[in-house]
Parts: structure tokens; C-alpha cells; sequence
């Protein structure tokens, strides 16, 4: 049987946009299904996991997380906006012509 930390940080490591990723963990600590300290706890021995980084800091900054995430959904979904993210973009979208 796999823990849910260990599935729900799996799953989040392929999720193909981080802000897709920070809404499964978010999710998941929301339902209170799981705690940000067994996340982090989790995330120390899966060290080799795709997008570790990106993880250790959803769930270190779950409200900084949440944020940026909303902010991302609320400009994707907003007419006549630019869907391109900048450089210094806060969740590591880089220079991505298109969220979608």
C-alpha cells in the first residue's frame, strides 16, 4: 500500500504545469487529507523526485503557493491578456508562449 504523501507528491511531480502541481498539494492539504510537515517530511527522503524544488516550496509557502496559483488561473481566464509569463515568473513558468 503507498502512503497518500508518496502518491499525492508523485502525481504532483508529473503534472506537466506547476501551478498544476501546487493544486494537488494545495488540494490535498485543504482537505486536511495530509499536513504540510508530513509533505516536507516526505519530500526529505524522496530527494531524486521530479520537480523537487518546485514541491519543497508549494509546501513550504502553502499560502505564497496558493497565491500564485490563483493569480495564474485569474490571468489565464481574463479576455485580452497576455497568456505569456515573463522571466522572473514566481511559479518557474519562464518564458512560456502559452499556459493553456
Amino acid at each position: 500500500m503507498v502512503r497518500l504523501e508518496v502518491a499525492v507528491l508523485t502525481v504532483a511531480s508529473r503534472r506537466a504545469r506547476p501551478d498544476d502541481a501546487a493544486a494537488l498539494v494545495l488540494d490535498a492539504c485543504r482537505q486536511r487529507r495530509t499536513t504540510p510537515q508530513r509533505l516536507l517530511a516526505e519530500l526529505a527522503r524522496m530527494q531524486q523526485l521530479p520537480g523537487h524544488g518546485l514541491l519543497v516550496q508549494i509546501v513550504s509557502d502553502p499560502c505564497g503557493a496558493a497565491v500564485q496559483v490563483a493569480t495564474v488561473l485569474r490571468a489565464r481566464s481574463w479576455p485580452g491578456l497576455p497568456t505569456a509569463c515573463g522571466p522572473e515568473c514566481p511559479i518557474g513558468l519562464g518564458n512560456a508562449a502559452n499556459l493553456d
